[in-house]
């Protein structure tokens, strides 16, 4: 157990959505409810979380000193997604921070604030100046999303057909060397000029005002990955003393294993999880098997690719566009899973040779420790997260630093994995099995716990 430094009794944790242990969750959930238990069972603090209400869940519940209230989001938002539409965020961020101001002032004893996401800004500044210490999580950086939108202007595969025609015009005008000054400066005016009538098609100006709030309210800050953290002082050098990093634990092995297709043992096995969006890169993906299909349609026909997510059925614009590419493939045998429960993943991934990790930007990604602990391969994108984590021999690393050369590292990293014999697959998801067994929850809560304390890990 954590020693004591001061006596802290309660933490007030606050988050947009708080799932239970039992429910299908995204990588925010797994991240919130797994570093809340391992911070209760390392510091024996009780803790109280404050998140919206989706879905059916239960407005309250209590269990060996966690206690979950949810409340229910402004009238018109019924789906979880609803709460970033543009009209929406500021409204939902402000109905959480009174939220979690009323659970704060209800609280006995030492209470410390723990804000998870950018979603919690104005919570962030509303718990600071009634007196609490808050550490905030960063998970998601809105600036770093805003790079990579201006970015697209880069892109050939994405200048003429990404939704974000905004952002790639004022990338196409800016010089490349320039883009992290701008949004450093648009972030500190945020919530400036979040006050002025901001058109709906700005929705990253009401999402970068409260990363800022986050960022000044928070009298610590916890990063979820090395490279991460320091991303986020390239954006925000102001919090260079108080920010900390650390890594998600890993999952335990999935109970058994499910592949869509017939196991043959002269079959590459890839697998994909997520959603179609600018951010996971799986347009680069469907481009790169398209050359691949061209130059080496014997190869291609070995291909076996489960796609798993989406949004709905595969929502509309980009994400449509996206995977009418892979509708396309004629030799790739495709299996478009859906969105299916977190155990049931980690079963396709037991089977799976390798998971498809092609993102432009990482904060963490803890679907990689998922596809590790399963003995599943990583071909991933040199972003922050994965950049710390995947290793050879078990794991590739693609240069994704020119927008230019994605697609061809993409279609370079699945000839490196034709090449491999079955033995030599199966060889190497073993050794990412036990690469995996070395990050542990424990470790993380120890950040956290600092970071609650008002220390730096």
């Amino acid at each position: 157990m954590i020693p004591a430094k001061e006596k802290i009794t309660d933490i007030l944790l606050v988050t947009v959505n708080f799932p239970t242990m039992d429910t299908n969750m995204d990588g925010m959930g797994i991240y919130s409810v797994n570093s809340t238990k391992y911070l209760m069972e390392e510091t024996g603090w009780k803790i109280r979380a404050v998140a919206f209400r989706f879905s059916g869940q239960e407005p309250y519940e209590e269990r060996n000193g966690l206690s979950i209230e949810r409340i229910d989001p402004p009238a018109g938002i019924l789906h979880y997604d609803e709460l970033y539409y543009p009209q929406n965020f500021r409204i939902a961020a402000s109905h959480l921070a009174a939220a979690a101001l009323r659970a704060a002032s209800g609280m006995n004893g030492k209470t410390r604030a723990w804000c998870h996401g950018y979603e919690t800004g104005m919570a962030s500044k509303a718990l600071d100046g009634a007196g609490f210490h808050v550490a905030g999580v960063v998970h998601y950086l809105i600036a770093q999303d805003l790079f990579h939108r201006f970015e697209n202007a880069d892109d050939p595969l994405r200048k003429g057909c990404n939704d974000d025609t905004l952002s790639t015009a004022v990338g196409g005008i800016c010089p490349a060397g320039l883009r992290p000054a701008l949004i450093r400066l648009l972030s500190m005016g945020a919530p400036a000029l979040c006050r002025l009538p901001i058109p709906h098609r700005l929705e990253l100006m009401y999402k970068l005002e409260q990363e800022s709030l986050q960022m000044k309210s928070s009298r610590r800050i916890v990063a979820v990955s090395p490279g991460f953290g320091d991303t986020v002082l390239r954006y925000y050098p102001g919090v260079r003393d108080k920010i900390s990093e650390c890594v998600a634990g890993s999952p335990p092995p999935s109970s058994g294993s499910d592949w869509p297709f017939p196991l043959r043992n002269d079959r590459l096995r890839l697998v994909m999880v997520g959603r179609p969006a600018p951010q996971k890169g799986w347009d680069y993906v469907a481009e790169a098997l398209g050359r691949l299909e061209s130059g080496r349609p014997d190869e291609a026909a070995r291909v076996e690719l489960a796609a798993i997510g989406g949004i709905g059925d595969w929502g509309g614009g980009f994400s449509s566009r996206t995977f009418q590419r892979f509708l396309e493939l004629e030799k790739i045998s495709l299996a478009k899973l859906g969105e299916i429960p977190n155990e049931e993943v980690r079963r396709v991934m037991s089977s799976a040779d390798a998971l498809l990790l092609p993102s432009t930007f990482e904060p963490f990604g803890l679907v990689m420790l998922e596809a590790m602990a399963s003995g599943c391969m990583v071909l991933s994108s040199d972003c922050d997260g994965p950049r710390g984590v995947v290793k050879s021999p078990w794991g590739i690393l693609m240069p994704f630093q020119n927008p230019r050369e994605r697609v061809a590292a993409l279609e370079a990293g699945i000839n490196k994995l034709l090449s491999l014999t079955r033995a030599e697959l199966d060889e190497r998801g073993m050794a990412a099995r036990e690469a995996a067994a070395g990050y542990d929850w424990k470790e993380c809560a120890r950040v956290h716990a600092e970071a609650l304390r008002g220390g730096r890990a």
